[in-house]
């Protein structure tokens, strides 16, 4: 017996906008799928970039820096000299240069991604659920703009509850019943099938971009090295290390020819310790590296931050000990990279850290020492063993004595 109930014929608009989702699903995916691969290795090359800053970064800038101090005292005796003039010029624009590149460095930011199958997954959730693509006004359009630069930088965090958090706080949001006939919602999905094509089409031109880049071909040049046992950024920063006592010793011994405008030179690159009318500790920048800071000269001939810290270096050059300042030290079990004031390298080339506190009566100076310290113990380093820790006296005076018998201490340590 043939039904007297009429089948339900879908009209040819509702049959082409569930194609056309249907489509966009996949290309959805594909979407989630492209993006995950950018961010992950936009995390990597950004974590990487922080690292080698944080551990050479200070080092080339103190290179640059002297190296300009050099080509600036030469443009001063030869002053009708116009490419001496040009050179050291060029050699103050390198530095300043240098000195902007290490303070894009955040010393809380990562300095290794790896980021686990977890993680990837739920980024991948947000990104296809969230994606601009899907908005359904400029409105929308912008919050899930918004929403996406925060899932990209929970993600650069590792943070995968961060994610979750976005996610939940605007899904009901996000998938809101369509309200508009299936003409405007027609319209709507065809544009939204061309902008997720041309979404990833972007998104794998810039992944071949960032995978050829000179970061990431250094990124793998350090990898590769690191694989093999060997520490190449080590190598690095102890030839710059080493390059830089050459351009001190360069410097020192032009210092000492005598010129008619010796006066002032000495004004322009003393050769004994500044007095500013006050010193004071001033709160570091993100990278908590502060060039800026570095106003006084050791007999050694670099430049430090303290007058404590130029008495500390001089006994230390005096008893002939090569010590390097404000080294970067990189942490083997607690990530990060720190500066100590001075670093030293045992005969199996073990770091022995000395820092020297100048500012325990000031809280947030107390903070961050506790919190550094926290940090040393973690990646094994023990005061008296391969920590020194000085202080200035309650009255803000050093113990000149104390401190030799320390550095005498630490002789013992390097060369037992």
């Amino acid at each position: 017996m043939t039904s007297l109930v009429p089948s339900k014929i879908k009209p040819p608009e509702q049959e082409e906008l569930e194609e056309k989702h249907r489509l966009l699903e996949e290309l959805e995916s594909d979407f989630a799928s492209h993006q995950l691969e950018y961010s992950t290795l936009a995390g990597e090359i950004d974590s990487f970039r922080n690292r080698y800053y944080l551990r050479v970064g200070p080092l080339y800038a103190r290179l640059d820096t002297i190296r300009a101090e050099i080509r600036e005292l030469l443009s001063q005796r030869a002053p009708d000299d116009e490419a001496a003039s040009q050179e050291a010029e060029q050699a103050r624009q390198q530095a300043q240069q240098t000195w902007e590149e290490v303070n894009s460095a955040v010393e809380d930011d990562p300095v290794s991604f790896q980021p686990s199958a977890d993680l990837k997954q739920i980024y991948r959730q947000a990104a296809k659920l969230i994606h601009p693509d899907r908005a359904s006004s400029e409105e929308d359009r912008h919050l899930r703009d918004r929403l996406m630069a925060e899932i990209n930088a929970s993600y650069a965090n590792g943070d995968a509850d961060a994610i979750g958090d976005i996610v939940e706080r605007y899904r009901d949001r996000l998938n809101a019943a369509e309200t508009d006939d299936i003409g405007t919602q027609l319209v709507r999905a065809i544009r939204s099938v061309a902008r997720t094509r041309s979404r990833i089409a972007s998104l794998i031109q810039a992944v071949a971009e960032l995978t050829t880049s000179e970061w990431a071909k250094l990124k793998t040049e350090i990898d590769e090295g690191e694989a093999r046992g060997e520490d190449p950024l080590g190598q690095l920063a102890e030839k710059l290390h080493a390059d830089f006592l050459a351009e001190q010793q360069r410097l020192s011994e032009l210092l000492t020819v005598p010129t008619p405008a010796a006066t002032a030179e000495a004004e322009i690159l003393p050769t004994t310790i500044e007095a500013p009318t006050a010193e004071k500790e001033v709160t570091p920048p993100p990278s908590g590296f502060r060039p800026e800071g570095l106003i006084h000269r050791t007999d050694r001939g670099e430049k430090v931050r303290s007058k404590s810290e130029v008495i500390i270096a001089n006994i230390l050059h005096n008893l002939g000990l090569d010590y390097r300042y404000e080294f970067p030290i990189e942490g083997s079990k607690q990530l990060g990279i720190r500066r100590p004031d001075f670093v030293f390298f045992d005969a199996e080339h073990r770091p022995i850290l000395w820092e020297h506190l100048g500012m325990l009566h000031d809280e947030q100076y107390r903070e961050r020492w506790n919190a550094k310290l926290i940090w040393y113990e973690a990646n094994g380093f023990s005061q008296g063993i391969n920590l020194i820790i000085t202080r200035d006296e309650a009255d803000g005076s050093l113990d000149s004595q104390r401190i030799r018998k320390t550095a005498e201490y630490v002789k013992t340590l390097i060369n037992p």
